[in-house]
């Protein structure tokens, strides 16, 4: 709101939060906060140029990377998140492309290893999508994981999203 209407109760409520999240994450590391944290506090830190909310939302996605499948005998799981990777995946690459942002901002040497998780993880969603013809009621929409075909509205909603910020990153991320 505040980079709409410039009124700085909007800022104010953030900043108040900042330390509870923050201390939180700290104590109870969790994928349910890379997603949404890693979006407003990126917003924050470009709103204000607040090296903290920069440096949170590094914290957060690097936690997310010692998740991710960088390597693997079975080539489908990488990119994927977690020992069963899954949907997941998608919420931990929408916060990857907001700390990529953030780090390129800064010129942070963690960039390349962002983008790669992006890449990464992009391939990965992809493979949860279905494109069997024959499945024509969830033609286009994202499997829980490779192994369970169910899908949920967030699922759709993750993933699309996921790929929507990598596209607009296209440019910076696969050239």
């Amino acid at each position: 709101m505040y980079e709409y209407t410039e009124d700085g109760i909007y800022l104010e409520v953030v900043e108040n939060a900042f330390p509870y999240y923050y201390n939180y994450f700290l104590d109870n590391p969790n994928v349910a906060m890379i997603t949404w944290h890693s979006q407003a506090y990126s917003k924050a830190f470009f709103l204000t140029k607040k090296r903290k909310y920069a440096d949170y939302v590094f914290l957060l996605n690097d936690w997310s990377m010692l998740k991710q499948i960088s390597q693997s005998e079975n080539e489908t799981f990488l990119g994927g998140y977690g020992t069963s990777p899954g949907i997941s995946t998608a919420v931990y690459n929408e916060g990857m492309n907001d700390v990529y942002l953030v780090a390129k901002e800064l010129g942070d040497s963690r960039i390349g290893k962002y983008r790669e998780s992006i890449k990464l993880s992009n391939k990965f969603i992809l493979q949860l999508q279905t494109t069997n013809k024959k499945d024509i009621n969830a033609l286009g929409g994202f499997k829980k994981s490779l192994r369970n075909p169910n899908q949920r509205i967030d699922n759709n909603q993750h993933a699309i999203n996921s790929m929507i910020k990598s596209l607009k990153n296209y440019d910076l991320i696969y050239n």
